[in-house]
């Protein structure tokens, strides 16, 4: 049987830096076995190429349980893990090409939450207390960050893991096992969601009596079946739905909401219609929206309402 693989990624030393600790503890970690899975490092290159490195694998068909990226933090006391990854290139010195963007984006369509559930992680019991955070700079790191989770086309949780110096970070091997376990044990429940537009709108369904949460709205969706990617999942669950047939386009985005006690990973796109008949299943009724109405959204519905009534405004 062949053993999944857990990706680990540091960078190589940069700038005045003759030692980078992330790729030293990815390193250590190659071939290491955690749970059923067994590791992979990737030692990567300080530069444009080392950012979209991992997302050019994704894109080739390569697939893993979890990736942890990681990278050096020269001035930070604990290790952060990152939830966020910014829409933003600000070298304050150049890569190891001598790239030194400044103040412009990436690709201009907003930051990028993480694909795990690391909100929810029992993060300060962690080995060396890790702080949560939502600024992954705007060097290689956040680069990085931004153009695999942009990649991510299926149910695999990536974090960024930055690292302080050796001196204040001893172990780290022990913090970023405890990270792939909590990553692989504890993982969310994966959710699609389609935002369906046509002509300026936005079709939302309410759930019927019998069903979990009825009378609430939503984004119509479900639950990914094992081995199924995001949009694999959206055309099926909107055909079993609604009957309808859709075009999967760009990603609004991840939200992480908790329902009943359970973690949820709800990964909203944005789809065009490509039939116009509406055969309702387990809803019982719709409604075409320009912006978030006065409904009983069920859990972040109504925020992602929000998002894509922007995403319209933008277009």
């Amino acid at each position: 049987m062949l053993r999944r693989r857990v990706l680990i990624c540091g960078f190589e030393p940069f700038g005045l830096h003759a030692e980078n600790i992330s790729a030293q503890v990815a390193e250590s970690m190659d071939k290491m076995h955690i749970a059923d899975c067994e590791v992979e490092a990737q030692i990567l290159t300080v530069d444009k190429p080392g950012s979209l490195s991992i997302a050019e694998r994704l894109r080739k068909g390569d697939r893993f349980a979890g990736i942890i990226l990681m990278g050096l933090a020269e001035n930070a006391a604990a290790p952060r893990i990152e939830v966020l990854a910014r829409d933003l290139l600000d070298f304050k010195i150049a890569d190891n090409s001598g790239r030194q963007p400044n103040s412009q984006p990436i690709t201009g369509d907003g930051d990028l939450s993480t694909s795990s559930n690391a909100e929810h992680w029992p993060y300060k019991s962690l080995h060396l207390a890790p702080d949560l955070s939502k600024d992954a700079g705007a060097f290689l790191c956040n680069e990085l960050y931004y153009r695999t989770l942009q990649a991510i086309d299926d149910a695999t949780p990536c974090i960024f893991l930055h690292l302080p110096p050796a001196d204040k970070c001893p172990n780290p091997q022990l913090l970023v096992r405890q990270c792939v376990e909590n990553m692989l044990a504890d993982g969310p429940v994966d959710v699609s969601a389609a935002a369906i537009v046509k002509d300026g709108r936005f079709l939302v369904a309410r759930r019927s009596l019998g069903q979990n949460h009825a009378g609430m709205w939503e984004f119509p969706g479900g639950k990914c079946e094992p081995g199924e990617t995001i949009v694999e999942c959206l055309r099926r669950e909107v055909l079993e739905e609604l009957s309808l047939e859709i075009d999967v386009r760009d990603r609004i985005g991840i939200w992480l909401p908790r329902l009943e006690g359970s973690n949820i990973r709800l990964n909203v796109y944005r789809c065009v219609p490509l039939t116009h008949s509406i055969k309702l299943t387990v809803h019982d009724k719709v409604l075409w929206c320009q912006q978030r109405d006065d409904l009983a959204w069920l859990g972040s519905n109504g925020d992602i309402a929000d998002a894509v009534t922007r995403v319209l405004d933008a277009m």
